[in-house]
């Protein structure tokens, strides 16, 4: 496990006086050279040790196909809610960062709030990465390939936000979502965010119109938040279009809603897999975004969901027919993007302001990690309040070999159970058989015991 030494600022001057000594190059200097190498498909790129001012720009490694870029001894600063962003990637290789923030905004907006972000790419592995301070998820990998390798992050417990809150990595720290591979998380450590330390799902789908037998309208839910006034989409969600990347031969699964959201009933399966026929596309008349505005009012009204923008539709043909319950307001998941077999293994977390971590992955391990207090459960379960599957059942998922440390301990009182299998508004629900929300689930040999009360 690497330890990381927060920089008090008078090295970090010291620092910011020997890069400019060794003429270290701009940040915008930086950002063309590395263009510049990616489209000459350089094997390699090593950025010169040194401290980088990106001030509100982003440094983007963009459509880079097998390259290596290494950043042995780099400081990147960043201003409110920018950031390092992966976008369209396949086989890269990144190691050495480390990023921090001159001024942290708040942020619920987009890629561009995501300190460290891969986007629709594969394969690619991050390695000797120190996040410092994150304005909302310190890490994600949304859509594409998958496949992803993050090794060795560190996310310091040293840095507060100045006048918000003791959490310095205000969100999740790993969220992962859409994928056709999962991802492997290893040899890492943080603490102190302000949710998750890590959640692993796909994107639920909803019908909006059965145009015929094998051509349907989904709408992608985006879930939104009100900042300043206005609503703004969340960093999953709006940024995140998961119908656009559906490709001929792709497999989706049609399920009804149960009766209600918030108790222990599994969405009806709706006929058998469904195979897309050809790349979806995007309907946007005047018609069509009112209805999707009305179905939208209507499931969060009937069905308890959180609330959701509707505006994104899409027109999905299939290979052959689809069942005839498929209707209007049927769940969809893409079973094609589940992000399936994601192993969470040999990291150390302490103090969350929510959960251990929220999985809903199938086929995934959570093994030989050590969870310190706060932070009390590991949600093994969908949640269609959210829009989050895998559907109908999260499963065959190995937790072992972990030590978890509860808080709020009673002297004599039982250790809980952090382990749910189901939502965690249901404790009762725990992972010693098969349950409405998670089947096949090893749940064995992990060390669980409480610090008492002072």
């Amino acid at each position: 496990m690497r330890c990381t030494t927060l920089l008090p600022l008078a090295i970090v001057a010291m620092v910011w006086g020997l890069a400019a000594e060794n003429q270290v190059p701009s940040a915008q200097e930086l950002q063309a050279q590395l263009n510049a190498s990616i489209v000459r498909r350089d094997p390699s790129f090593t950025i010169p040790p040194g401290v980088y001012n990106f001030s509100s720009a982003n440094l983007i490694i963009f459509e880079a196909t097998n390259l290596r870029v290494v950043g042995d001894g780099v400081m990147l600063w960043f201003q409110s809610t920018t950031g390092v962003n992966i976008t369209n990637c396949d086989t890269l290789y990144v190691r050495g960062l480390s990023i921090n923030y001159t001024a942290m905004g708040h942020s619920n907006r987009g890629v561009q709030g995501i300190t460290y972000s891969l986007l629709n790419s594969s394969n690619v592995v991050s390695e000797d990465i120190t996040i410092y301070q994150a304005p909302y998820f310190s890490v994600t990998a949304f859509n594409g390939g998958g496949g992803h390798v993050f090794r060795r992050f560190s996310l310091p417990t040293g840095f507060a936000p100045p006048g918000r809150n003791a959490y310095p990595h205000q969100r999740d720290a790993f969220h992962v979502t859409d994928l056709r591979q999962g991802v492997t998380l290893e040899d890492s450590s943080g603490g102190y965010c302000g949710d998750d330390f890590f959640n692993s799902h796909n994107t639920i789908m909803l019908v909006l119109k059965v145009e015929s037998a094998t051509s349907l309208l989904m709408i992608n839910p985006h879930v939104v938040g009100m900042w300043q006034n206005g609503k703004i989409k969340n960093t999953v969600y709006g940024s995140n279009c998961v119908l656009e990347n559906l490709r001929r031969g792709d497999s989706v699964s049609f399920y009804g809603w149960p009766q209600n959201v918030s108790t222990a009933q599994t969405p009806r399966p709706l006929g058998a897999v469904a195979s897309v026929a050809s790349s979806p596309i995007p309907v946007g008349d005047n018609a069509t975004l009112a209805a999707a505005e009305a179905l939208g009012k209507q499931i969060e009204a009937t069905r308890g969901t959180v609330s959701f923008e509707s505006t994104d539709v899409w027109r999905v043909e299939f290979a052959a027919a689809v069942d005839t319950e498929v209707a209007v307001g049927t769940l969809v998941n893409l079973d094609s993007f589940s992000t399936p077999g994601t192993v969470i293994r040999n990291n150390t977390f302490s103090t969350t302001r929510y959960h251990l971590g929220r999985f809903k992955s199938n086929g995934g391990a959570i093994v030989n990690n050590t969870f310190l207090p706060p932070g009390n459960q590991l949600e093994l379960s969908p949640l269609l309040q959210y829009f989050e599957g895998n559907l109908p059942v999260v499963r065959d998922v190995v937790v072992s070999g972990n030590t978890v440390v509860l808080s709020g301990g009673k002297p004599g009182a039982p250790v809980p159970d952090p382990f749910y299998c189901g939502p965690v508004s249901m404790p009762q629900i725990n992972c010693s058989h098969d349950t409405p929300f998670a089947v096949n689930m090893t749940v064995s040999g992990n060390n669980v015991t409480q610090l008492g009360e002072h």
